[in-house]
């Protein structure tokens, strides 16, 4: 039995993409290589996906579960329960769409240009505030210095996305 919908699977398929993606895209390779990954990271299904994030070639169904339950774990207590040796830049993905997506097919029966732009500023925020409450635990964590690193790193990110989606609603705006 699954633990999970399948929008909750698309949206954590999305996110382990996303994260494969950037690490492809930031790793010395050459570019032909990488090409050939980042078209193999697009077809990948959400098992295939999810082997791959776990580090194996394929996954069993009770594998699937586990993590499966560690995701429901953070949706239940927020990305500070995971007192961070984990897929951060995942959850912190996860935690976007699952906000953004329903706000975003409302805008499509809106006549408002900026409503997309609002979700997604409205997803980064709760984004940047759960990366905040989960660094504030990072003392905790088994290695702190690591896990500081990591939350700063994905408050950048989002920080950055944040700004550009704020550059998009001001020009929309504009234009409006």
């Amino acid at each position: 039995m699954a633990i999970f919908t399948e929008q909750e699977k698309i949206y954590v398929r999305s996110g382990i993409k996303m994260e494969m993606i950037q690490q492809v895209e930031e790793a010395d390779i050459p570019n032909k290589r990488k090409i050939e990954l980042l078209n193999q990271i697009k077809e990948m299904s959400y098992n295939e996906v999810v082997a791959a994030f776990n580090g194996n070639a394929e996954i069993t169904q009770e594998q699937i579960r586990d993590f499966e339950g560690g995701i429901k774990k953070f949706l239940k207590y927020g990305l500070a329960a995971m007192i961070l040796p984990g897929p951060v830049g995942l959850i912190a993905m996860y935690l976007y769409r699952k906000s953004n997506d329903p706000c975003n097919k409302r805008c499509k029966s809106s006549d408002d240009p900026t409503c997309e732009y609002k979700c997604q500023l409205s997803a980064c925020d709760i984004v940047l505030n759960d990366l905040k409450k989960a660094g504030s635990m990072c003392n905790k964590a088994k290695n702190p210095e690591s896990c500081k690193k990591k939350i700063q790193k994905q408050m950048e990110r989002w920080n950055k996305k944040k700004q550009q989606t704020q550059q998009r609603l001001n020009k929309a705006r504009m234009r409006g």
